[in-house]
């Protein structure tokens, strides 16, 4: 281990409890990698599964799985079904690399794609992380086969709930540094889109959504607080104050682009705001005033109307991706998404946790291996309807997603729900979760 680690801040969580074997020791074969390869196990695999993706992506749909792969590119049926596998999302990226080809597998892959005008630049990348692969072997196992042997010799990790606790306390400290610096801190931060496809165009999803920040606590002087929708850096220009929305048919609904302060869960009096934006992103500014230094403020915002997308399983990418950007300190994060059953049985659904980083659309996250965090939280089945909705730290979660429902004018009964939910959730990051529509 390096001496820095050793001496240094790190030195209690970061120890190595099994020492690395040179290749070639007698028991190398069989020993368990050690913690600091496993970490280098796991970065590798998170890449390789990236960049499998991405080759995959850009294939037709109808043969991405197993053996209409092998029939497509002229492989071997084995390697086809182990690219395919490797592919898929998984909680343990260690395992990618027990579920990959080995590296002449790979690079059998990438020719093979290559001469079916796969792209070119997806293609040059899974390429390197193959190379990194092929070190990571000699430098560990010196085989496919021995480090597949190292790899199923692994010892457990740490106690999960012992993890999980650490992970939270870690967390919970900088949320405690992100609200004194920037003065400001909610207790809870909801999300919740609903999908389904549109009854007048077969090319295109509807989607109506819902969000805001509960609890939301300010000292004198702090930033105001802004809600972004969309995706993309916006162009940056006012587009004017807060207006009574006359689609609400007479209620206090307030419109903010895209966006309607709900005032039903809102609290009043009802914030000072302004937006700015462009037609991929509006960002509402949001001044609460002295009644977030006085007390708890709750401000929810929702769909002016029903939004309309291209249908994602007609677009290169297949996949659509809820992207819950953490910009607030905040002590909980429930995020839900509600399928229409249509698109739910020929979807698969992941939870993916990023560092965020500016530039480019939200789309783009899941392609960035090098931001991709481990342990992302578990993606939770709600099931069919509204019956499991209700949270205990938003009494009105249930009630406000039976709104969001409403005033799309949409049949619960007909969406699939699934939940993340994150306790003390890292500012500076993203939550994303992934509905695939490849196969």
């Amino acid at each position: 281990m390096d001496a820095w680690i050793e001496t240094g801040p790190w030195a209690d969580i970061a120890a190595d409890p099994t020492p690395a074997l040179r290749p070639g020791d007698a028991a190398d074969a069989e020993a368990p990698l050690a913690d600091s390869e496993r970490a280098q196990a796991a970065s590798i695999g998170r890449r390789l599964q990236t960049e499998l993706r991405r080759v995959l992506d850009g294939l037709p749909q109808s043969v991405r799985g197993g053996s209409a792969l092998a029939r497509h590119l002229g492989l071997n049926r084995a390697t086809a079904h182990r690219v395919a596998a490797a592919a898929v999302p998984t909680m343990d990226d260690e395992q990618v690399l027990e579920q990959a080809p080995g590296v002449q597998g790979l690079r059998q892959f990438i020719d093979a794609a290559r001469m079916r005008d796969a792209d070119t630049a997806a293609l040059e990348a899974l390429g390197v992380a193959v190379d990194r692969f092929e070190r990571f072997i000699d430098e560990v196992g010196g085989s496919h086969a021995a480090l597949l042997r190292r790899l199923a010799a692994r010892t457990p990790r740490r106690d999960a709930q012992a993890s999980d606790r650490s992970d939270v306390a870690l967390r919970q400290r900088l949320f405690a540094g992100t609200a004194d610096f920037l003065g400001r801190y909610s207790d809870c931060r909801v999300e919740l889109v609903a999908l389904r496809p549109s009854d007048t165009d077969d090319t295109r999803v509807e989607r109506a959504w819902a969000r805001g920040l509960l609890g939301y606590h300010a000292r004198p002087g702090a930033l105001p607080l802004s809600i972004v929708h969309g995706s993309g850096v916006p162009v940056e220009r006012d587009t004017g104050e807060l207006e009574i929305d006359p689609a609400t048919q007479g209620d206090a609904n307030q419109t903010v682009a895209h966006q309607v302060v709900l005032e039903a869960f809102s609290s009043k009096p009802l914030p000072i705001a302004t937006v700015r934006g462009d037609d991929r992103q509006s960002i509402g500014v949001i001044e609460t005033g002295e009644a977030a230094v006085k007390g708890a403020v709750d401000v929810i915002v929702g769909h002016r109307e029903i939004e309309s997308m291209l249908r994602a399983s007609l677009e290169e990418r297949k996949r659509d991706d809820m992207v819950v950007m953490v910009r607030e300190a905040t002590r909980y994060l429930v995020a839900d998404v509600y399928l229409h059953r249509s698109l739910a049985r020929g979807c698969l659904t992941s939870l993916e946790h990023y560092l965020w980083s500016p530039g480019g659309p939200a789309s783009e996250i899941p392609d960035r291996w090098w931001d991709r965090l481990p342990n992302p939280p578990l993606l939770k089945v709600l099931g069919p309807g509204l019956a499991n909705a209700a949270h205990d730290k938003y009494s009105k979660h249930a009630e406000l997603s039976r709104s969001m429902f409403a005033r799309a004018g949409w049949r619960a009964d007909e969406f699939i729900g699934y939940r993340c939910e994150v306790e003390y959730p890292a500012c500076g990051t993203c939550y994303v979760v992934r509905m695939d529509y490849g196969g």
